[in-house]
C-alpha cells in the first residue's frame, strides 16, 4: 500500500475576537496516487464544496474545477498544469505525489469580511433520552436532498471502455410539505474514477477508478465460472472476481475484465466507529487522547442532542486504552451497565446517548487462527450452520449444475425462472465468485466455511453445517427446509448460526415462527436486509424506458420478477415518493406490477407480518458502511397512477447493497465493518469477530420452549 500525502489545514474565523479552538476550521487535504481528497476534522463551520456541505469524517474526492469554501476562504483544484522539477526526477525520501502531468494548481481567495460564515449542520433524531441544556446550540435541520455540486465539464480521456453498465441517473427528489423523519447529509455525487492500483488507505473512502487499457487476454466464457472449483486466494488472501456484463456482452462482444473488489485494510491499527441511526463513520485513534462531545472544541464532534457538550474522553494506557466520562448527563453504558471508567476491549460497544461507539483494538494476521478452541476452559468447538443468500446455493438438473453457469446466464437466463423445470435442486453451497451486473456480486460462499475449517479447527458435516437452499422460493419454504436439516443433522445443541443477506430472513424465520428458538443459542446476521432494500426493486422492475440499463439486464430482471424471494427483501421503511411528495409503500401499492405478479407482493406483506423485527435468540447484526447505496426512490407517475420512470437516490451509508439502517436488527449487538456486501463474511475483521463469537463463555440456558 502506498502512503497518502495530505495538508492538515486550521484556519481560525477572523471575525472572532478572540479566536480559539471553538470557532477553528480543521481539514485535510490531500491526495492517494493522483486522486486528491477533503475531510472535515470536526470544523467549527460548514465545510463546503461546491457550495454543498460535506459530512464531517467522511472523505470525499476532488474534482477538476471543484472549489472549497473553508470559512472565508476558498480554494480551486486545477489539475493538469505542466510544472518541471527541479533536477529533472523526483527527489527520493519524499511522500506519495501527484504524477508530473497531475500536479494539482490550487488557487486561494483570501477571506472577505462581507462573506457571512454558513450556519453549522446538525443532525436531528428522536428525543426520548434526556437532553442536556446547559448551552443553547443552534441547530439547522439538513435538507435529505441536497444538491449534487455542479461540475466543470472536461474532456474525457481515451480509455478502456468500462466494464459494468452505468448508475442510474440521479434526479431531484420531490419537495414535500413535511421533512423526511431521518434527514441523511448526502455527500457531493462524483463521476466515475479510475481504480487504484492499491486499496485506499484504511480511513480513507475513495471512488474506483477504471482500469488502463491492457494487452488483449480475453478468457474465455468457462473462464468466468469454470466447472471446477475455483482456484484459491493468492497470497493476500482475495479471490478474483469475474465481472460478467450481460449487456455488453449480447449488444457489443466486449471483452472482460477482471478486478477485486474487496476492500483491504490495515487491521492492525486501532480505531473507533461511531453509528447513528442515519450514519456511520470512523475515526482512527492517533493520538494520546480524544475527546467526544457535542461542543465543537472536541476531538469528536457528536451533532446530537442526547450527547452532553463534554462527553466522554479516551486515552492511551500502556498497549490499550481508556474511556472516561466527564460528568455527562445520560452517561456510558456498556450494554446494560453505566460505567464511569472502562478499560476497552475489542469489539466492545458503548452508548453515548443516541450514539454508539464500537472500539477496534486492532489485530495481526495471525491472530485469526486458533485451532484448538476452548469454550470455559475447555477444549470444545460450538456447533455451526452457515447459511448464505441471494444465489449462494447451486442449483443442478441430473448431473449438470445450472446456477452459477454462464454460458446459460448468456444464452438462456429464462431457464431460472419459476416455475421452471420441476428437475432444479439445490445441493451445495457456491464455490464460485458470481457477478450480476446490477442484480448482485458475491465472493465464494465456501470461503466462510473454508476459514471455519482451516483457522479455527472446524470439520464439515460434523460441527460445520453449510445449508445450501433454492434462494428463488418463498424464504418460508427455505426456513421449513433450515429446520429439517437441522433436525436431521447428527450434533449437540445449541447451534450458532452464521448468515449472510437473504439467508438472515431464512435464519430469523425458523428461528421466530418455526421453533428454531430451542435449539439455536445464537445467531450472526451479515448484511441482513431486514427492513428491505431499496435496490431490491431495482433487480425486479422492468419495461421500456423503468431504468437505464441494457437487454441483458431486462431479461435478467424479468426473471427475477418471477422469484417470490425477491419481494421479500423490498423495503418495509419509507423510501419512496412520486413526483408530488407523497410517500409510497412499496409492498402495498400494487400500480407498479402487472396482474399477474400482484400475488407476490401479498405473500411478501404477510411474510413481513409474521417476521417481526426483533430476536428473541440473542442475535448480532454485522453491517456494511460508508459505501455508495441506493437508499430512497424518486418514482414518476403516470396521469392514471402507473409508474413510468423510477430513479435511485445513493448515499455513502451503506455496503452498496443494505442501507447500515436496515442491516441492524432490532435490539441487537452490532459490528460495523467498511466492507462491501458480498465480501463481507470473508472480511478479516469479521473473521475476527467470529472467532470471537465462536469461543465466548456459554450463556445458553434452558429457555422455555414454546
Amino acid at each position: 500500500m502506498e502512503p497518502t500525502s495530505y495538508f492538515d489545514i486550521q484556519i481560525d474565523d477572523p471575525r472572532q475576537e478572540h479566536p480559539g479552538p471553538a470557532s477553528r476550521y480543521t481539514v485535510r487535504l490531500g491526495w492517494i496516487q493522483g486522486a486528491p481528497y477533503l475531510i472535515d476534522l470536526g470544523s467549527a463551520g460548514k465545510v463546503l464544496v461546491n457550495t454543498t456541505p460535506i459530512a464531517p469524517y467522511l472523505p470525499v474526492i476532488i474534482q477538476a474545477g471543484d472549489t472549497i469554501t473553508i470559512g472565508n476562504t476558498h480554494l480551486s483544484w486545477n489539475p493538469g498544469a505542466e510544472v518541471d522539477e527541479p533536477g529533472g526526477a523526483a527527489q527520493p525520501g519524499r511522500g506519495q505525489e501527484p504524477p508530473e502531468s497531475e500536479v494539482p494548481r490550487v488557487t486561494i481567495e483570501l477571506p472577505r469580511e462581507d462573506v457571512e460564515e454558513p450556519a453549522r449542520t446538525l443532525i436531528p433524531g428522536p428525543t426520548a433520552l434526556p437532553v442536556e441544556r446547559e448551552e443553547p446550540t443552534p441547530a439547522a435541520v439538513p435538507d435529505a436532498t441536497l444538491p449534487a455540486p455542479k461540475r466543470v465539464k472536461r474532456k474525457p480521456a481515451a480509455e478502456a471502455p468500462e466494464p459494468t453498465l452505468p448508475a442510474p441517473k440521479r434526479t431531484a427528489q420531490p419537495s414535500s410539505p413535511e421533512p423526511p423523519e431521518d434527514p441523511t447529509l448526502l455527500v457531493p455525487e462524483r463521476a466515475a474514477q479510475q481504480p487504484l492500483s492499491e486499496p485506499p488507505d484504511p480511513t480513507l473512502l475513495v471512488s474506483r477508478r477504471r482500469a488502463e487499457p491492457q494487452p488483449p487476454e480475453t478468457p474465455g466464457v468457462a473462464g468466468m465460472a469454470p466447472e471446477e472449483a475455483a482456484e484459491p486466494p493468492d497470497s493476500t488472501g482475495v479471490y478474483k472476481t469475474a465481472w460478467v456484463d450481460m449487456a455488453q456482452l449480447l449488444e457489443q462482444g466486449a471483452d472482460l475484465e477482471f478486478e477485486s473488489t474487496t476492500i483491504l485494510r490495515d487491521t492492525t491499527t486501532p480505531h473507533l466507529v461511531f453509528h447513528m441511526s442515519d450514519r456511520t463513520w470512523e475515526v482512527p485513534l492517533a493520538a494520546e487522547s480524544v475527546t467526544i462531545g457535542r461542543s465543537r472544541d472536541n476531538d469528536v464532534v457528536i451533532p446530537d442532542e442526547s450527547v452532553s457538550h463534554h462527553h466522554a474522553r479516551i486515552e492511551r494506557r500502556g498497549d490499550g486504552f481508556l474511556i472516561r466520562d466527564v460528568q455527562s448527563r445520560n452517561g456510558i453504558w456498556l450494554g446494560q451497565q453505566r460505567v464511569e471508567e472502562h478499560r476497552l476491549s475489542d469489539g466492545n460497544v458503548l452508548s453515548l446517548g443516541r450514539a454508539k461507539l464500537v472500539f477496534k483494538g486492532g489485530f495481526e494476521s495471525d491472530e485469526l487462527t486458533l485451532l484448538a478452541p476452548r469454550i470455559d476452559g475447555k477444549r470444545a468447538r460450538r456447533p455451526v450452520v452457515f447459511v448464505p443468500g441471494m444465489m449462494g446455493t447451486e442449483l443442478w438438473i441430473g448431473s449438470e449444475r445450472i446456477w452459477p453457469n454462464p454460458k446459460l446466464i448468456i444464452s438462456n437466463v429464462e431457464i431460472y425462472a419459476l416455475p421452471g423445470d420441476p428437475r432444479i435442486e439445490a445441493r451445495g453451497i457456491v464455490n464460485d465468485v458470481v457477478i450480476v451486473p446490477h442484480i448482485i456480486q458475491s465472493r465464494q460462499y465456501s470461503a466462510m466455511g473454508d476459514y471455519l475449517v482451516e483457522s479455527l479447527g472446524y470439520t464439515r458435516g460434523k460441527d460445520l453445517l453449510e445449508f445450501g437452499y433454492d434462494w428463488r422460493h418463498d424464504v418460508r419454504l427455505a426456513a421449513q427446509r433450515l429446520a429439517e436439516a437441522i433436525e436431521e443433522w447428527q450434533t449437540s445443541t445449541p447451534v450458532t448460526i452464521i448468515a449472510h443477506s437473504l439467508g438472515t430472513l431464512v435464519t430469523r424465520y425458523y428461528v421466530e415462527r418455526l421453533g428454531g428458538r430451542r435449539f439455536v443459542e445464537r445467531v450472526i446476521l451479515m448484511g441482513g436486509p431486514h427492513f428491505g432494500t431499496p435496490g431490491g426493486l431495482s433487480a425486479i422492475l422492468h419495461g421500456p424506458g423503468m431504468l437505464p440499463f441494457g437487454v441483458g439486464a431486462e431479461r435478467m430482471r424479468k426473471v427475477l420478477s418471477t422469484y417470490p424471494s425477491a419481494y421479500q427483501i423490498l423495503p418495509t421503511y419509507p423510501c419512496a415518493v412520486d413526483q408530488d411528495g407523497n410517500t409510497i409503500d412499496i409492498l402495498k401499492d400494487v400500480s407498479w406490477l402487472p396482474e399477474q405478479q400482484r400475488p407476490y407482493l401479498s405473500a411478501a406483506r404477510s411474510f413481513r407480518r409474521e417476521l417481526g423485527t426483533t430476536s428473541s435468540v440473542p442475535a448480532v447484526s454485522i453491517f456494511g458502511y460508508g459505501l455508495k447505496t441506493k437508499l430512497r426512490i424518486n418514482i414518476h407517475r403516470g396521469p392514471d397512477g402507473p409508474w413510468q420512470k423510477v430513479d435511485f437516490v445513493e448515499d455513502m451509508a451503506g455496503d452498496q447493497s443494505v442501507p447500515s439502517g436496515s442491516a441492524v436488527l432490532t435490539d441487537s449487538e452490532i459490528h460495523p465493518v467498511l466492507q462491501e456486501h458480498g465480501s463481507l463474511y470473508v472480511d478479516d475483521d469479521v473473521r475476527m469477530r467470529l472467532k470471537v463469537e465462536l469461543t465466548r463463555s456459554t450463556s445458553w440456558q434452558g429457555r422455555k420452549q414454546k
